[in-house]
């Protein structure tokens, strides 16, 4: 082989590795649009290295197929994962918006910097008033969150800084969720462990509970119960307020190495004041076997909604769910010496579509105790 080529083949591989491998994980976290970002409690270590990407996720052209934007790492060497919060579109597009808003009042550049779009935002309008920005996609959590809700969320924010709490709750509120419904505090979710720029961290949990969709019945209908015990217990807190879930699928949930479910996805969640609702009606949710609907004024207006037991029962235990990412929900293939006994198939349905009226709250307990007495067997 000529010299020349000899001299050539490492510049080019070098090249290569510059242009395909992501050396530096900050370039991630677009640090020049904060405080139009998430935090910087992290930041320290993204800056030492302490953060580092995992896998193919080291990869720069891996980002050009990775549209939700979620990336695995490792910090301290415990794996975490890595979440920009939207696609690079929909922060384009996040970004454009707060210029535009920002000049009704007093930014005037030419160019859109969202740094200083955010600022301006913030030091023009409350954050109870957040809903009126027309311009924005309004989050779950601003659809009917009081102010009391709102100053409970923004006390247990860890950032200091009210930009990026109100960058988050127009984006997305996944961070606020975590931060003020802990998992050291019970709450089925991760453990949030920090931003920097446009990046946050949480622990990684485990796989996804549909990977489970082959495994043994009996951890099959241990994870549905563990799922019926999430959509009770974000019905009823113990804080005064209703969680309801927005955005059930398989992959959405996450199971950890000892078996606890977890709910992944916190991004789409509305939150309901107890105390605030006058109205003391329960509210049913309507079935419709196609895809998820629900009635955001219906939610934020009823004392009490069964919508999480429809969701779980619909979305993720029915033969039929919305999604197939798991063929037959996650009770598929009971054997009839089970269902005769423990009417599985008949309480899911009619969790699914009550024949009663209000019938969903009564029928859901039923199929917990089933789910639990139907475990006995094993």
């Amino acid at each position: 082989m000529p010299a020349i080529e000899v001299e050539i083949i490492p510049k080019v591989v070098l090249l290569l590795q510059k242009d395909i491998i992501l050396n530096d994980v900050l370039s991630l976290t677009e640090l020049d649009k904060c405080p139009a970002c998430y935090g910087i409690s992290l930041c320290e270590d993204f800056q030492s290295g302490r953060v580092e990407l995992l896998g193919r996720h080291k990869f720069r052209i891996f980002t050009n197929f990775n549209l939700k934007n979620v990336y695995w790492g490792k910090l301290n060497n415990a794996t975490i994962v890595l979440k920009k919060l939207a696609h690079d579109s929909e922060l384009k597009y996040f970004d454009q918006i707060l210029c535009e808003e920002a000049k009704k009042y007093e930014y005037n550049s030419k160019k859109c910097y969202p740094s200083s779009a955010a600022r301006i935002l913030t030091s023009h309008v409350r954050i109870d008033d957040l809903s009126t920005l027309k311009n924005f996609d309004k989050t779950d959590l601003l659809r009917c969150s009081s102010s009391l809700v709102l100053g409970r969320l923004r006390d247990k924010f860890q950032e200091n800084s009210d930009v990026y709490f109100f960058t988050l709750l127009l984006l997305n509120p996944e961070p606020i969720i975590l931060q003020t419904f802990t998992s050291e505090n019970g709450w089925p979710f991760p453990r949030y462990l920090g931003a920097c720029g446009r990046v946050i961290a949480e622990e990684y949990v485990g796989p996804s509970l549909s990977s489970f969709q082959n495994a043994p019945l009996q951890m099959r209908m241990n994870l549905a119960l563990q799922v019926t015990h999430i959509a009770q217990s974000l019905t009823n807190t113990s804080v005064g307020l209703h969680l309801y879930m927005t955005d059930v699928s398989f992959h959405n949930f996450a199971v950890t190495t000892n078996g606890r479910v977890i709910l992944v996805d916190t991004e789409n969640i509305i939150i309901v004041d107890h105390e605030a609702i006058t109205n003391n009606d329960f509210y049913q949710s309507d079935y419709d076997g196609n895809h998820l609907t629900f009635s955001v004024y219906d939610l934020c207006s009823h004392k009490i909604a069964d919508h999480n037991f429809y969701v779980v029962c619909q979305g993720l235990l029915a033969d039929t769910p919305w999604f197939d990412e798991v063929k037959g929900g996650l009770l598929h293939d009971l054997p009839n010496w089970i269902d005769e006994r423990w009417q599985l198939r008949n309480l899911i349905a009619e969790c699914v579509n009550p024949s009663v009226k209000y019938g969903r709250f009564t029928v859901f307990l039923s199929l917990q105790a089933a789910l639990q007495n139907a475990l006995s067997d094993f």
